[in-house]
């Protein structure tokens, strides 16, 4: 599979319907960081697929 970027260590690619499991069961315990959090979880897909924004997924690779 290409990606749009990929590392030795990471890669990313657009977010996609078949990144919502994992979006939806990310956290951040910092409490500054629930405005990303909500944006991922609520809008985010949304705004990717009507042009609005560019959302990426950063994961590292499997070692």
């Amino acid at each position: 599979m290409k990606h749009y970027l990929e590392t030795k260590y990471f890669y990313c690619d657009h977010i996609s319907l078949s990144d919502m499991v994992d979006i939806e069961n990310f956290v951040i315990d910092d409490p500054r960081g629930f405005g990303l959090v909500r944006y991922l979880q609520k809008d985010a897909l949304n705004d990717e697929n009507t042009n609005n924004a560019r959302t990426y997924i950063v994961r590292d690779k499997k070692r």
